[in-house]
């Protein structure tokens, strides 16, 4: 089944950006008419570079077309299937042939599950214990008891602040307790951090917390 997640990390997108680009170089441009009620079609292209210092990635067109500095610009990789929007730049670049366009603010990602995801109302308040692997003491280890936002058969993802993750170390396996609250058979499970990111809800202003997409193992 697929998914979508926003993600609004600068780091995570320039990164996405350059697997897509690896796997596809041609781009098709499309635009919203003046009105907003069409769109147009304006030409295809090819990825050339991307300057991450800049903010921007550089295009060739295949063939002109009236295309609006003004407007923003949808992109979509026709053999991944993949869109995305962003705006042009009015960056110099040292090939005149070539087009500036920004490094877009956020990306829709695809994400493919083979199980669904269960998010957990904030009122149940769900926890479990995680072993982290601490920064000051990587032999003994950080015990945190961390709150629940969702959990599917491969995986799940806990809120922790920023103390906390700025104490721990991500790329490394970790211990997972407390999981049979969760209806899970086994009680404790080793996994990894795949992901970090800051975690925003309506009912919650503190943006000191991160949401940690971690995976079983």
């Amino acid at each position: 089944m697929e998914h979508l997640r926003k993600t609004k990390s600068r780091a995570e997108i320039v990164k996405l950006l350059l697997q897509y680009f690896e796997k596809e170089k041609n781009l098709v441009l499309i635009q919203k008419e003046t009105n907003q009620s069409s769109w147009q079609f304006i030409c295809e292209a090819v990825f050339e570079s991307l300057n991450i210092y800049e903010g921007v990635f550089f295009i060739k067109l295949k063939e002109q077309g009236k295309i609006s500095f003004e407007r923003e610009v949808y992109f979509l990789f026709k053999d991944l299937g993949f869109t995305f929007k962003t705006r042009l730049s009015i960056i110099k670049s040292p090939d005149p042939d070539l087009i500036g366009v920004k490094i877009p603010v956020d990306l829709n990602v695809k994400e493919f599950r083979q199980s669904p995801r269960l998010y957990i109302p904030s009122e149940k308040k769900i926890f479990i214990t995680v072993q982290f692997v601490s920064k000051l003491n990587r032999a003994k280890g950080l015990y945190i008891t961390c709150p629940v936002y969702n959990v599917s058969e491969t995986g799940i993802c806990l809120i922790i602040n920023k103390e906390i993750l700025s104490s721990v170390i991500l790329n490394e396996e970790l211990k997972l307790e407390g999981l049979f609250v969760l209806g899970f058979d086994e009680n404790c499970r080793k996994a990894i951090i795949r992901n970090a990111r800051v975690f925003k809800k309506r009912d919650l202003k503190n943006d000191e917390l991160y949401a940690l997409g971690i995976e079983f193992l």
